[in-house]
């Protein structure tokens, strides 16, 4: 629970726009249900930017409120969206109950933004059910991005290090990402 004097205070940013964003954050990070009707309202206001609307239907998920889900799952769905790719995202890092189909097929489609989106949230989604899918799409990635997605979200799955050493990125900078990302502790960093 946030201090009220630095409750006030994210709320007083949250009315400004050029902090809107990193006060909604904030305050779904924070975990204080408090925070739920002032970001409600926030959502109803709109602010100038995608990013600022995305950052408050974000935070709204992260603590659970419907609202923020339905704003994040009608931007993700929203085919040609500046910021369909950031929703994606975003489903992953809020655990989404339902976003799994979702992202899902946003990972079969060819817009790279989208389906690397995609592939990263399915990683911090935790639904083992994306193993297989993650799987053959590393093994038919045709860019080293798709290579070090797959990866990621693998190793966030749980899968070992070993399992996906045969990934081979075709640039060497990439190999080094892999490398990395390879050595990640994940079950402490994920």
């Amino acid at each position: 629970m946030i201090e009220e004097e630095d409750f006030e205070d994210l709320l007083a940013s949250l009315r400004r726009p050029s902090d809107r964003a990193n006060a909604a954050l904030a305050l779904g990070a924070a975990g204080d249900l408090r925070a739920i009707p002032p970001l409600r309202e926030a959502l109803r206001r709109r602010g100038g930017h995608w990013f600022e609307d995305l950052a408050v239907a974000a935070a709204l998920a992260r603590l659970g409120d419907e609202a923020g889900f339905q704003e994040l799952t009608e931007r993700a769905n929203a085919r040609g969206a500046a910021d369909r790719f950031a929703a994606l995202e975003a489903l992953g890092e809020v655990r989404a109950p339902d976003a799994f189909a979702l992202l899902s097929g946003a990972a079969e489609e060819t817009d790279p933004l989208v389906q690397g989106a995609a592939i990263r949230a399915l990683g911090k989604l935790g639904d083992q059910r994306a193993i297989p899918m993650l799987r053959v799409r590393l093994s038919q990635a045709a860019t080293d991005e798709c290579v070090l997605d797959c990866a990621e979200a693998l190793l966030r799955l749980g899968e070992s290090p070993d399992e996906l050493s045969a990934a081979r990125p075709k640039g060497e900078e990439a190999l080094a990402q892999l490398r990395e990302l390879l050595a990640t502790d994940w079950a402490r960093d994920p």
